[in-house]
């Protein structure tokens, strides 16, 4: 009988090497493909205020008759945008704009959970950066101010074009960091 019970368990372990404490580690199946960051250097844009994009990303920018300016800054490797408006204001609709503005990156997560970061930049510009990580699509938006003699409000979100709703929230964890760092670099750098 002890002899059946070795030969059984001796078998089990042959069978089961990582039973042995073996540390190999067992490649998946479907790889997922590194996406390597750009780095953190940047250029301000031909624009009355300073704002900075990345180096190593295409910057458009295009203004309207409104006075409104678009700016559009594609990431390709990450299949990702920063959209952002710079629009004029006066003091008479200053307050309107950026209770506007506040209302649609509120409705722009959908109720997800939100990590915001308020102040005022080395500027004096008022900033503020609202990150839901949990958001697939637009997962970053901002939007900021000069208090003292308003006259241009900017907001923007980062844009996911080609994500599936439920694409995994994981595997967009580095280009979102990325991207936070990006315009966080924009709004620590905004003045006029």
């Amino acid at each position: 009988m002890r002899f059946a019970l070795a030969i059984t368990a001796a078998a089990l372990l042959a069978l089961c090497p990582a039973c042995l404490g073996g540390d190999k580690a067992v490649p998946r199946r479907t790889a997922y493909p590194r996406v390597y960051e750009y780095p953190a250097a940047y250029s301000p844009l031909p624009l009355p205020v300073n704002i900075l994009a990345n180096d190593a990303a295409t910057a458009k920018v295009e203004r309207r008759d409104d006075g409104a300016t678009w700016i559009t800054i594609e990431y390709p490797r990450y299949k990702s945008s920063i959209y952002a408006t710079l629009t004029p204001v006066s003091d008479d609709n200053a307050a309107e704009v950026i209770a506007n503005r506040r209302e649609r990156m509120l409705l722009n997560t959908g109720g997800l959970e939100q990590e915001f970061s308020e102040g005022v930049n080395g500027h004096g510009c008022h900033v503020l950066l609202n990150v839901s990580p949990s958001a697939v699509t637009s997962p970053v938006q901002f939007l900021a101010s000069r208090d003292s003699a308003m006259r241009w409000v900017l907001s923007g979100a980062v844009f996911f074009s080609d994500v599936a709703a439920d694409a995994p929230v994981d595997s967009l964890a580095p280009m979102l960091g990325s991207m936070r760092r990006d315009v966080k670099a924009m709004l620590d750098a905004l003045s006029e």
